[in-house]
């Protein structure tokens, strides 16, 4: 827990922020499992991505008055020296997580690998015993929470959490439940555990084959979703050779772990930014654009054309949008909104740089659309058993991958905004550090925003990001001011 000290005499100074407590929150009753719990290889290819994060922030609760400089809340009921209301609220939040972790145990546990071949990461739900061999332990804790409260009386909430346990689907229906365990409420989504459906019970490399990353090339140089070519990843491709979702040499590489945890992998000088798209000028894009494309396709293109032209690449350089696909809908059998965990793959498109920047944006637009058709269309199952019997999965990539190009990530349909302690809806939702060039995270739902308008967080290189801004053609704008009252 965390708060701001207010300047002296109104000067215009830093805020400082001074932590109060620190504490681990666990389970309000026992949970119903114990002992590994199995990932599925959908959740261990994220294994080497560093920590997703989200940041909440709500007004001042009703009923609670502004805190003088030297109010400050210590969260643990002391409430001689802080404000007795604020104090009850940041208890609530504890005793909601609490209740909420009996039903999401997956947070409260710790990454491992079986100690006998072929060591399996999996999720330890044991507390490690004192002759545990440490080695074999992750040390980072799966989940970790930051509530800070402002002079004011506002409040905001960070949250970390490893990408093997869940998807950003997964992760704010977690939040939505931690605001209704909070309220006192039942919930609207419980989490659905069940593997079942995620797992590969005999492995194919005949499966295997018949899923491929990269698509064929046309006589136009462009990529032809409709041809594809072999395969070009880091590492081996043998389907013969041990996966790499399970290590044959049992490393520890716990440290490293922590390190993701913390992100300092800065990539230069970065700006962070935030967008927004407004329903109408998507629907200006559209018209444009032609044809029946979704919005989202529109909003893709329309922002990789114009990021394409602010990085004046080589004409002859190639670049790339990754996509996002949520697979819950098309796996086999179908897997229901509410499974937490992993179900996710990526759609890639590749286009010459000169092609983006100076065709319509209805060749944009239409590459994104036949890629992410073809992609929808696969089995993803099919890339499972790739996984399963591939070695270096983790580290999917292409050599196209050397590129500049956007990633774009979360989705406007998140229930971001639906998170609600008691207090009412977030009145903004952001991400505190977009960690590589050219990623687009989308937020929707703001309060008191139109339907359809998309919040968009990146990052750019400075120069980039200056000349995407004074491009004429660029339709974005910066988001609304956040209301204070």
């Amino acid at each position: 827990m965390a708060s701001p000290e207010g300047g002296d005499g109104g000067s215009a100074v830093e805020p400082r922020v001074k932590i109060l407590n620190k504490e681990t929150v666990l389970p309000a009753s026992p949970t119903t499992r114990r002992g590994p719990f199995f990932l599925s290889c959908l959740d261990i290819m994220w294994q080497n991505m560093s920590y997703s994060r989200g940041l909440l922030f709500y007004q001042r609760p009703r009923g609670l008055s502004s805190l003088g400089s030297e109010q400050i809340i210590d969260g643990l009921g002391d409430d001689s020296a802080c404000d007795e209301h604020t104090s009850r609220s940041v208890n609530r939040l504890k005793r909601g997580l609490s209740v909420c972790l009996a039903q999401y145990f997956c947070w409260c546990g710790r990454l491992e690998k079986a100690r006998d071949p072929p060591h399996r990461l999996y999720i330890n739900l044991n507390e490690a015993e004192p002759d545990h061999r440490g080695e074999h332990l992750f040390s980072s804790p799966l989940l970790a929470i930051q509530a800070t409260v402002f002079a004011d009386g506002g409040i905001a909430i960070g949250i970390a959490n490893s990408h093997v346990v869940a998807d950003g689907l997964s992760l704010w229906q977690f939040m939505v439940s931690w605001g209704q365990c909070t309220q006192g409420i039942p919930l609207s989504v419980p989490p659905l555990h069940d593997r079942r459906a995620v797992t590969v019970v005999n492995p194919s490399a005949e499966e295997a084959s018949q899923w491929k990353l990269r698509r064929g090339i046309d006589e136009e140089g462009e990529i032809d979703s409709e041809q594809e070519t072999d395969t070009e990843m880091e590492g081996k491709s043998d389907p013969a050779t041990e996966s790499s979702l399970h290590d044959p040499h049992h490393s520890d590489i716990s440290s490293s772990q922590e390190q993701r945890l913390h992100d300092t992998k800065a990539q230069g000088d970065l700006v962070q930014y935030v967008f927004r798209m407004s329903a109408s000028t998507i629907q200006k894009l559209k018209g444009e654009a032609g044809g029946s494309y979704t919005s989202l396709e529109v909003l893709r293109a329309h922002f990789w054309q114009r990021i394409s032209v602010a990085r004046r690449a080589n004409a002859d350089e190639w670049t790339y949008a990754i996509i996002s696909v949520d697979h819950r809908p098309r796996i086999n059998p179908p897997l229901a909104p509410s499974y937490f965990g992993n179900v996710l793959s990526s759609s890639i498109a590749v286009i010459k740089a000169d092609k983006v920047r100076n065709r319509p944006l209805h060749f944009t637009v239409s590459r994104i659309h036949r890629q992410l058709a073809a992609d929808k269309g696969k089995s993803i199952n099919r890339f499972m058993h790739w996984l399963e019997t591939h070695d270096s999965c983790v580290r999917l990539s292409s050599s196209f991958l050397k590129y500049k190009g956007v990633t774009v990530g979360n989705s406007q349909w998140f229930p971001v905004y639906e998170v609600d302690f008691g207090w009412g809806k977030p009145v903004a939702a952001r991400v505190p550090k977009v960690g590589r060039d050219g990623v687009l995270l989308l937020l929707g739902g703001r309060p008191g925003s139109n339907q359809g308008d998309i919040e968009i967080c990146t990052a750019f290189g400075s120069d980039v990001l200056e000349r995407l801004l004074q491009d004429p053609a660029f339709e974005a704008e910066p988001p609304c001011p956040i209301p204070l009252a």
